[in-house]
């Protein structure tokens, strides 16, 4: 039988049950905002709702490296994310505290959002950032404390190799299965051993001695660390680098996703990714999408050589009646080298 007691007081009196209630809520808004409730919703649904958008981020929308912590891209992901919140949470909530897990929690998806913004260019929501530094704390007490906290919680972590084994195969899980995003896993993970060995000097404990400057200066020093990824996260240079690089070793639909981004980022230099995007859209056999970038990119007479010199090679390779046809379309027979 359920006990509605217990399932109530969870629900209502801890912030393990706190954070239950509103992932659940998001997610149901968005479920109705997409019109999926099983599959994943689309990315604009995401974008709308607070999702990591590397190019939103550069635009000022410093808050998407909060809100992504309470959004999840379908039933799976969300189901996953509850269970494992579940299981964990009240752990390491009741070692802790209300106020110090949340700390924890908050700060690990953040951490987790920070990493994502420096190493992935995807949108990405989740609350999996916060959950691996759930399993940081758990680990790094695990690992430092196991027989002291057996004696504390009556046998509560049951053995050294629960929380490592937990971190090592979803470390690895992420690393292997594609989509997942293994930067805000590991930020996570690393906020939240940090933030653990400061809480610990914050307060008397029976695990350590109390030092509430050390504490502080750790919880200060990460603050300083994760002020400064977040101002290299959003720096517009850096983004754009990153997505013109990535733009030359992807599948062409990724590709394009990336100059179009780009084309966000760098007004000064559309020509130039016009140019860019066209000439992808072009060996991709979009004749008509790459005239459009093609011409917008031929009014910047320096970038107009770049396409001249371009279609004598694209013609070199066996394309003449295609690249003639461009000529034509563009006029390019007006510059001459």
């Amino acid at each position: 039988m359920v006990d509605y007691t217990a399932a109530r007081g969870f629900l209502l009196y801890t912030a393990t049950g706190w954070i239950f209630v509103v992932n659940l809520i998001v997610f149901l808004f968005t479920c109705w905002l997409g019109g999926v409730f099983f599959g994943a919703p689309s990315n604009e649904v995401l974008i709308a709702l607070g999702a990591k958008d590397t190019v939103r981020l550069v635009q000022g929308e410093w808050w998407r490296f909060f809100t992504p912590v309470f959004i999840h891209v379908g039933m799976i992901h969300f189901a996953f994310n509850s269970l494992g919140l579940c299981v964990i949470g009240p752990r390491i909530e009741e070692i802790f505290g209300k106020r110090l897990f949340l700390l924890v929690y908050l700060g690990a998806g953040i951490a987790g959002n920070l990493c994502s913004a420096l190493f992935t260019l995807g949108i990405s929501a989740g609350a999996s950032g916060a959950l691996f530094g759930l399993l940081g704390a758990g680990w790094y007490l695990d690992r430092r404390f196991r027989r002291r906290l057996q004696e504390m919680s009556g046998g509560m972590l049951r053995g050294r190799s629960n929380f490592t084994i937990l971190v090592i195969i979803n470390v690895l899980f992420g690393f292997i299965m594609p989509g997942i995003d293994n930067a805000a896993h590991i930020g996570g993970l690393l906020f939240g051993i940090v933030a653990t060995r400061a809480i610990l000097h914050l307060r008397p404990n029976r695990l350590v001695l109390c030092n509430r400057r050390r504490g502080l200066r750790i919880l200060l020093v990460t603050a300083v660390a994760m002020l400064m990824l977040a101002v290299a996260g959003v720096d517009r240079n850096f983004a754009l680098q990153r997505l013109l690089v990535a733009a030359d070793h992807v599948e062409p639909p990724l590709a394009y996703l990336y100059y179009s981004k780009a084309l966000q980022l760098a007004p000064d230099a559309a020509a130039l990714l016009y140019f860019k995007r066209g000439v992808l859209l072009l060996r991709g056999g979009a004749m008509r999408e790459a005239l459009n970038d093609l011409h917008t990119a031929n009014r910047d007479p320096a970038v107009a050589l770049k396409i001249k010199t371009f279609l004598d090679d694209y013609a070199a390779e066996g394309f003449s009646t295609e690249a003639d046809f461009i000529r034509r379309s563009l006029s390019l027979h007006n510059f001459e080298l």
